[in-house]
């Protein structure tokens, strides 16, 4: 994570879970993570690990706040496959255990 941005750049953020979470970038993006002060643009799972995620984001002119919160509940379907209701869980039907927030201050000369 960066010390700061400039809200012109794009800068990238990685999150390392405790356990692979499984869960599509899309669900991630488009209804989990919560940005305040951009845009978060691009999501992937590192090529050898899928409990490491890079966002790439697109920030304004002020702080960057991101949260993931925390799952509340799995469901575990009858084949035995993890599945959350917009939900961040891992394969064997664990919630995230806590919110994950991430701060990036605005810095007009980063």
């Amino acid at each position: 994570m960066p010390e700061s941005h400039s809200g012109v750049r794009k800068f990238t953020v990685r999150i390392l879970f405790s356990e692979p979470p499984k869960v599509s970038y899309r669900t991630l993006r488009d209804d989990l993570l919560e940005v305040t002060n951009g845009k978060a643009l691009k999501f992937k799972r590192d090529v050898k690990r899928n409990d490491l995620w890079e966002i790439h984001m697109k920030p304004t002119a002020a702080d960057v706040s991101l949260l993931l919160p925390a799952a509340t509940e799995c469901v575990m379907p009858e084949d035995g496959q993890a599945a959350c209701q917009v939900q961040a869980c891992t394969g064997d039907g664990k919630p995230l255990s806590h919110d994950v927030e991430l701060d990036v201050p605005y810095r007009a000369s980063a």
